[in-house]
């Protein structure tokens, strides 16, 4: 009696089910890795953008123009709300929010928070907020900035 070796059609079923439950493991896998490179590929653009906020708010704080220095600068971020942007320009879903709030170095007397609100103090916490996905997500950088004379 010849004996032909070779595959049933039930384990060719069975072969082909265990194949399918792993593929599809590996795509819900996948799925998940590309969403998370998503998020965060969009933390970076926003990071970067708060970062571009900021240097722009400094950088008014430092010209010797009109219109500069630390009492313009406040005026620019609350008053005139120079640096709010929504959309922000070339980058439709984010936006951005800039807050400067006056603070007291050491208003609890010991350590130098500069948490506590104190108007005409000298320095101020400049909080640049991102927000992105409709505002689900955001980033938020903050900065201190000083009243000088260059």
């Amino acid at each position: 009696m010849t004996r032909i070796l070779g595959f049933s059609l039930l384990d060719a079923l069975l072969g082909l089910a265990l194949l399918s439950v792993g593929l599809i493991g590996m795509l819900y896998a996948f799925q998940g890795s590309v969403s998370s490179s998503g998020l965060a590929d969009q933390s970076i653009i926003a990071t970067n953008l708060a970062r571009e906020t900021l240097e722009k708010i400094v950088a008014q704080r430092d010209c010797q123009l009109a219109g500069c220095g630390y009492a313009s600068t406040l005026t620019s971020i609350n008053t005139n709300h120079t640096y709010n942007q929504n959309p922000v320009a070339g980058f439709s879903g984010y936006a951005i929010t800039a807050v400067g709030l006056e603070v007291d170095p050491d208003s609890d007397g010991g350590t130098d928070d500069f948490l506590d609100a104190k108007s005409g103090s000298g320095y101020a916490r400049v909080t640049v907020t991102v927000t992105w996905n409709s505002a689900a997500n955001s980033i938020s950088l903050v900065t201190l900035l000083g009243s000088y004379a260059p």
